[in-house]
């Protein structure tokens, strides 16, 4: 019988569970790029299609679902229908039409999904998680992954192994639960090496920073055409990298069009949507309620630190600058907290374990209030700069700093010595802190014209903005933000792309 899925009646092919849109459906010609696991064995359906163009193609499939333990394909059926076609659409999406090899891993853990049939009986399942393997060795795995590690038994074993043709067989004693003795699992070699044969953890592209000072900034800042950032995708790539290495980069000759942030920060992918909105402005406002929409000097800080997860990207773009003053400033927080660790290593450990409360207290429309520690450590193969100077203890690696004295809450009265102490210990090393991120050799500073947009790593670049004349001229600029799994997640697919895994400081 034909197997539905997502509004679709497949066919099944063979014994072992290939399946193609049947005819009628508005789905022809689509080949084994929508198939499923389905059940029986229809012989005269199977004879129609070996008789089509699709025959070669389909005898891959078919060789490979061979593999796939009989007992499970009505149940594998059954558990693509409660998918409601996600399935064969993730396939639609991920072959384009490439010829594929299936394997199919069984999780164990019983669930009660219903079977599809006249009675709609719920019957307990082991689901199935599929992994397509394209011509050319490519991975493409359906999400969600339903084969858990918990899954294999702690005394699972390779029995024997033998490579041919670039592809290793794997025969298996104590296997996953619901594998008979007959159950073979093979592997491209290829694909086994890019998960063994791997640099260090350090390496990887989103793990790497340079701290600067003043004088390297000025060595290293980054100018990139408008232009070229939107169109050139290698460009793009060497905005992010610059981006995570040094945390700040900026374009010129971007029009004056309000449209233009969310454009550039579009690129990267989906905006951070605040309360402020996707994009906002920051110009002087009569009785504003925030100093950022005021003339006077705004000192050094991160945006919104008193969200649980504060923005990483923050863009900046100048629409109109014809007021006098209003430069921008920016310091390597994370520069300040290695230097820190090496002149004070107490202090350094004081502010990775002293909660720092903030808050935006403008209820009744909003009221937000959460805390951070001033140096956020990340797990010990998390995020982490270059090696220290020679002779030079290295920091534990950092994963976020946060510094936003603007928009810090009232600390609590310590009411006994312990407290107390640690009160003053938390005092000292923030002035300490303060001085390193305020120091005039830390501080870059450029004020920007219209035309110009700085993208900067909230998380670790403090900004700050000289006082400027409100009786002359206008200052206008419109903001936006991007979050740290937007900007990795397109970091990593241009990395692949244009390589750049290793740095050059």
């Amino acid at each position: 019988m034909p197997l539905r899925i997502g509004g679709r009646s497949y066919s099944t092919v063979g014994n072992h569970g290939g399946a193609l849109p049947t005819e009628g459906n508005g789905n022809k010609n689509l080949g084994p790029a929508y198939f499923s696991l389905a059940t029986g064995n229809q012989k005269e359906t199977q004879e129609r299609l070996m008789k089509s163009p699709e025959a070669e193609r389909l005898s891959r499939v078919n060789k490979a679902a061979k593999r796939i333990p009989r007992q499970y394909q009505r149940r594998a059926a059954a558990a693509n229908e409660q998918t409601h076609g996600y399935a064969a659409q993730s396939i639609q999406e991920a072959m384009k039409g490439a010829p594929v090899r299936t394997t199919v891993q069984p999780k164990v853990g019983a669930e009660a999904i219903s079977r599809g049939d006249p009675g709609n009986r719920s019957i307990p399942l082991k689901q199935h998680n599929i992994i397509q393997i394209t011509e050319d060795g490519w991975f493409n795995r359906l999400d969600p992954k339903l084969f858990q590690t918990s899954d294999i038994p702690g005394d699972c074993q390779a029995s024997e192994s033998t490579e041919n043709n670039g592809t290793l067989t794997v025969h298996w004693t104590n296997d996953v639960a619901g594998y008979d003795s007959n159950h073979v699992s093979e592997y491209p070699l290829e694909a086994i090496k890019k998960q063994v044969v791997k640099a260090p953890v350090s390496s990887d592209i989103v793990h790497q920073r340079i701290p600067w000072d003043k004088k390297t900034m000025e060595e290293k800042v980054m100018w990139l055409d408008y232009d070229e950032y939107m169109n050139r995708d290698e460009t793009l790539f060497d905005a992010l990298k610059q981006l995570q290495i040094y945390g700040l980069v900026f374009l010129r000759n971007v029009s004056d069009s309000e449209v233009e942030v969310e454009r550039v920060a579009g690129r990267m992918g989906n905006l951070r949507d605040t309360f402020y909105g996707r994009t906002w402005d920051v110009k002087s406002v009569v009785n504003a309620k925030n100093i950022a929409y005021t003339h006077q000097y705004l000192g050094l800080h991160m945006d919104l630190l008193y969200m649980q997860h504060p923005p990483h990207i923050q863009l900046l773009h100048c629409l109109r600058s014809t007021s006098t003053g209003g430069a921008s400033l920016f310091s390597d927080a994370l520069h300040a907290a290695e230097a820190l660790y090496r002149a004070q290593p107490r202090a350094f450990t004081v502010l990775t374990n002293y909660p720092v409360p903030y808050h935006y207290d403008h209820a009744p429309a909003h009221y937000y209030a959460n805390t951070h520690p001033t140096i956020e450590l990340a797990w010990p193969r998390g995020s982490v700069s270059t090696a220290a100077p020679p002779g030079r203890p290295a920091p534990p690696p950092i994963a976020h700093l946060n510094w936003s004295p603007p928009f810090q809450a009232p600390l609590r009265l310590p009411r006994h010595d312990v407290a107390r102490n640690r009160f003053r210990a938390f005092q000292a090393a923030t002035r300490d802190f303060g001085r390193l991120v305020e120091h005039e050799d830390a501080v870059f500073e450029h004020r920007l014209g219209p035309g110009e947009c700085v993208l900067f790593l909230n998380r670790r670049v403090l900004h700050a903005r000289r006082a400027f004349d409100v009786g002359v001229g206008e200052r206008w600029l419109k903001g936006a933000y991007v979050d740290s799994d937007v900007f990795e997640s397109k970091l990593r697919v241009l990395g692949a792309r244009f390589g750049g895994g290793q740095v050059v400081g």
